[in-house]
């Protein structure tokens, strides 16, 4: 393997023989990674303008917010298939280091989905929307961090210090 290659692989990006994975295989590599920009930016906006709808969620009406800041999270995380393509995606997701966080945070957007859509109580609904909107965004984040080498290692510490458990001096 040549050292571009290799310089490729490390950064996750694919190499000549692996394009066939790609979501679209013709496309250039520039092309590839303006489609990456351009899905991971609509994306994040989505998710952070769902924001304004945060009042409709707790005056009872989820769904608004619930659409926007799941969707939001899928596309971010569908993003990455321009450059990694969906086989490659999927087997990084599935990863040692990876799965437990991959399978939490799928089933966290599955679950505000779904709570947002079955008709309950306000009283019932609203806390467990909250605890899944939590915890889907603390998996954004700490899969987010599986991709910076040393990404996990140093929001350990940093969780650690924060917390007082440093042993500093």
């Amino acid at each position: 393997m040549g050292k571009l290659a290799s310089i490729r692989r490390s950064v996750g990006l694919e190499t000549e023989e692996e394009q066939n994975d790609s979501i679209c295989p013709k496309m250039t590599y520039s092309q590839r990674l303006y489609g990456f920009v351009c899905c991971f930016v609509v994306g994040w906006c989505l998710t952070i303008l769902s924001f304004s709808r945060f009042i409709s969620l707790v005056q009872g009406n989820p769904i608004p917010f619930v659409v926007m800041y799941t969707l939001g999270n899928f596309l971010a995380i569908l993003s990455s298939m321009f450059l990694a393509g969906p086989k490659r995606q999927w087997k990084k997701m599935t990863s040692d280091s990876r799965l437990g966080i991959s399978i939490c945070y799928v089933i966290s957007m599955v679950g505000t989905i779904v709570v947002a859509f079955v008709p309950m109580d306000i009283g019932v609904s609203l806390p467990l929307l909250l605890v899944l909107i939590i915890v889907q965004f603390c998996c954004m984040i700490w899969y987010s961090l599986s991709y910076i080498p040393y990404g996990r290692a140093t929001a350990k510490t940093c969780m650690k210090n924060m917390c007082g458990g440093g042993g500093g001096v």
